[in-house]
């Protein structure tokens, strides 16, 4: 499971939880081996221009996270990924040398022209369908064939159960990860984005 707490800071400074969510898990190991339940990841290289990354914060990584989440749920065909399918891989600072028509025009001056920050978005496959434990299923009512069937579902090699999908649950989640993608490619997006994480 993946969980999301609420809190806030009480007079005595101690944070206090609010509330809490909860979902399956779409990120890390959870989806790392399963490519029934998270069959494609979407890496991109967000760079703000005057950035500082030693400012940069894991309160920085959840605001990110939510702007470009708040984006997505905005897609006419429906969202296309959530706050908690984002993960900060690293941040950096942003050189102009990083850039090919400075560096080959021999113009570099190892400038920092800003942060750069590498995300991986999830792309979750909630058609997904999980394995039977072989400890839930009761031989004498279902008999041997639904028990095998159980067994099929566990992965013995890594002893643990993967889920299970067809060609059908994956090829529109390949089109969503396209769409994904294309988005950070599109005209103003980064300065939606900016828009985005300057609300929250």
């Amino acid at each position: 499971m993946q969980s999301k707490v609420h809190s806030f800071q009480v007079p005595d400074g101690i944070c206090r939880e609010h509330s809490r969510e909860q979902r399956a898990c779409h990120i890390d190991v959870c989806g790392m081996n399963d490519v029934c339940r998270v069959p494609f990841v979407v890496h991109a290289i967000l760079r703000f221009v005057g950035g500082d990354s030693n400012q940069w914060n894991m309160i920085s990584n959840d605001v990110l996270g939510r702007g470009l989440a708040t984006l997505a749920a905005r897609d006419p065909d429906g969202t296309m990924f959530e706050e908690g399918d984002v993960k900060v891989i690293m941040t950096s600072d942003w050189f102009d040398s990083d850039e090919k028509e400075i560096a080959i025009e021999g113009l570099s001056e190892n400038r920092v022209l800003g942060i750069k920050v590498v995300v991986e978005i999830s792309v979750f496959n909630a058609q997904a369908r999980f394995p039977v434990e072989e400890t839930n299923v009761d031989t004498e009512t279902q008999g041997a064939q639904n028990v095998n069937q159980a067994r099929e579902n566990v992965n013995t090699q890594q002893g643990q159960g993967l889920a299970s999908c067809t060609r059908a649950d994956l090829f529109p989640l390949a089109q969503k990860a396209t769409n994904i993608r294309d988005s950070f490619e599109s005209p103003g997006y980064m300065v939606q984005v900016l828009e985005e994480m300057q609300k929250i």
